[in-house]
């Protein structure tokens, strides 16, 4: 039974091997920021607030009119009009939505921001799990290499039989392991394809050899903050009041006059030569509206600065909880490598020696190799919460410190 599932096991594994596509973190990036769909909707809402402001900012179309008058003789007439808004009108329609433009285009590039946060963190996490699924197929070997000592023993007749026993149920328990690993990359392999818009069948794989860990100093980490240039959240909320500034300014212009040209001319009666050239005006007359239309713009430019003020706060303390992650989480990967690794790997080869010079139990042996699994897991944990944590860093400040992934036009 346990040689079946083994089997199964390995077969599984090749096939998602096969199957998996080795790419580089630049190449995912690039891919997302083509196949994306929200990024391929946020493009399009630029490109419709552009043609707005060209729509918002035309002449209304002219007026042609057909008017017969009867009396004595019957006179017919026709005539062409057209209206004329007061000309800082136009202006200011034309300034909201090149603002509006302005401001999806600072959205896409905080959506950037947010899907490249997402696929480093999430290819670092398949890494990690393939990384730790290796690791658990080594620890299998070493369990079987357990075994076969411990039943040499046993016909020896210089160990006991509990400890063949012991072995095959820490076998069973990797096998179980590995069930509940495959399960966890195959999620993050859907997350992944989500975010690159690709099919059931791809799969990413990433390198065997250890991928480089972005190490930032404790005094550059320190001196991140906010730059008002930099964060698109932040130039977001400025554009929205510079819009909420021409509402405001497109309201108060409600009280000027309209205009409307009209020119008349004969088509049958007398005089034959008859025409007419007329020039209408509004009268804004009805100031109750126009008051409270200005009043409302006004409030709500109120109320995009107080939002500015608040994402100030937000980004603030997202910005410091980060640091403070990014600062521990990096202290731990380091006592990681140079101290809990090392010492896991001496204590485990010291007990495989011992053992088989009948120095120590079993129990012990495999609680040194559990221990170095256990050591070995935990630093691949700690390096996703360390990647999570600083790319969620960059997506509040705006702008990358790692420079994972990067693309030039990011």
């Amino acid at each position: 039974m346990i040689l079946r599932g083994l089997l199964l096991f390995i077969v599984t594994i090749f096939a998602w091997e096969a199957a998996a596509e080795e790419i580089t973190l630049k190449k995912l990036i690039e891919s997302a920021f083509t196949e994306n769909p929200a990024l391929h909707s946020m493009e399009q809402k630029i490109r419709s607030t552009e043609e707005s402001a060209e729509a918002d900012s035309s002449f209304s179309d002219p007026m042609i009119g057909l008017s017969q008058m009867n009396g004595d003789k019957r006179i017919t007439n026709w005539s062409i009009g057209q209206k004329f808004e007061f000309p800082q009108k136009y202006s200011l329609k034309k300034d909201i939505q090149e603002t509006k433009s302005r401001f999806f285009t600072q959205e896409r590039e905080q959506l950037k921001l947010d899907l490249r946060a997402q696929i480093i963190t999430t290819y670092y996490s398949i890494y990690a799990i393939q990384k730790i699924k290796s690791l658990t197929n080594e620890d299998f070997g070493k369990i079987r290499e357990f075994s076969r000592i411990a039943e040499s023993k046993y016909a020896a007749g210089t160990g006991p039989m509990q400890d063949s026993m012991k072995a095959h149920l820490a076998q069973t328990e990797v096998e179980v392991s590995l069930i509940s690993l495959n399960q966890e990359e195959d999620v993050l392999q859907s997350v992944m394809r989500s975010l690159l818009n690709k099919p059931a069948s791809f799969r990413v794989q990433t390198a065997k050899e250890e991928i480089s860990v972005p190490n930032i100093s404790l005094a550059d980490l320190a001196a991140l903050k906010i730059e008002t240039q930099k964060s698109p959240k932040l130039v977001e909320k400025q554009l929205q009041i510079e819009e909420a500034g021409y509402r405001h300014s497109l309201a108060k212009w409600q009280y000027a006059p309209d205009f409307q040209l009209k020119y008349q001319g004969r088509i049958s009666g007398d005089p034959k030569d008859a025409r007419t050239v007329s020039l209408e005006m509004s009268v804004p007359l009805w100031f109750g509206g126009k008051a409270a239309g200005e009043k409302s713009t006004y409030l709500m430019k109120q109320s995009k600065e107080s939002d500015l003020e608040n994402t100030i706060l937000i980004l603030t303390s997202q910005i410091e909880t980060q640091k403070s992650k990014v600062k521990n989480q990096s202290e731990l990967l380091s006592i990681f490598k140079t101290s809990l690794i090392p010492q896991a790997i001496t204590s485990f080869e010291s007990s495989m020696d011992a053992y088989k010079a009948n120095n120590v139990t079993f129990l012990s042996l495999l609680d040194s190799e559990r221990s170095l699994l256990k050591v070995q897991i935990a630093y691949y944990r700690t390096l996703t919460q360390y990647i999570e944590s600083l790319t969620k860093l960059e997506s509040a400040l705006g702008y990358s410190v790692s420079k994972l992934g990067m693309l030039e036009d990011l």
